[in-house]
């Protein structure tokens, strides 16, 4: 057997330590990119939203029904904030038990009738993952 001298084992340590950073730093891009991409969603809700309540001072709707416009612009923001909710628990910036809790309040919103007619006029419009979820969750039997 060949000894191995020392500096040889320092080179091995350092070009491991430089490999274990390069690691960290790749998996710090990723999540800085995650946080960036929720950050964008939440500032395009919140456009939105801002829409709508102004419609909604004004009396009008966004979508939906115009008889009752307040209620309708309130769906229409829900599914937007939902929609950004859902995106956060996918990417992992959010808690599981939050991420439950809001989707007791989504299925309770959705088993509505103005929530489903709301929901499937904006069907086509929202993310593909989150209206299977409401699919398979929510939209069962006749609404209340």
């Amino acid at each position: 057997m060949k000894k191995v001298s020392l500096d040889v084992w320092i080179q091995l340590i350092g070009m491991l330590s430089i490999v274990a950073s390069l690691i960290f730093v790749g998996m710090e891009m990723r999540q800085s990119q995650r946080i960036a991409l929720a950050a964008q969603q939440t500032a395009r809700v919140q456009i939105f939203t801002e829409i709508v309540t102004g419609m909604t001072e004004s009396g009008l709707a966004w979508l939906g029904p115009n008889e009752d416009y307040a209620t309708s612009n309130r769906t229409n923001q829900m599914l937007w904030i939902y929609e950004n909710d859902y995106l956060q628990y996918r990417l992992g910036l959010m808690d599981e038990s939050v991420w439950q809790a809001k989707l007791r309040i989504l299925v309770t919103t959705m088993r509505g009738c103005r929530g489903r007619e709301i929901f499937e006029v904006r069907r086509e419009g929202l993310d593909e993952r989150l209206v299977s979820l409401i699919d398979s969750e929510v939209i069962q039997g006749e609404c209340i």
